[in-house]
């Protein structure tokens, strides 16, 4: 399914923090942030899904196990340049 995508269509996702749930018997949201002013890159993919004569854009962020759930693939500027090279699909 993100064969093809994983191959030819990568993409770098900027923000400026994300949510990570913790908690064991009531989750609770914490906003993880790099700072003041700083941004974070992950790593996505993208799709193009024609219908009726209209292309919708698709992103989906590409995640890494964490210690205890999913969190989002966050990309140093060495990854970034790495994430998005041709030749290294």
């Amino acid at each position: 399914m993100f064969r093809d995508a994983f191959a030819h269509r990568r993409c770098l996702l900027p923000a400026n923090g994300f949510y990570e749930w913790r908690g064991n018997l009531r989750k609770r949201p914490f906003w993880l942030t790099p700072g003041e002013g700083a941004a974070l890159f992950f790593a996505a993919i993208w799709e193009a899904y024609p219908v009726q004569g209209h292309t919708y854009l698709s992103v989906a962020v590409v995640t890494q196990a964490a210690a205890t759930q999913r969190r989002p693939l966050i990309l140093d500027a060495q990854g970034q340049k790495d994430w998005l090279a041709a030749d290294t699909a």
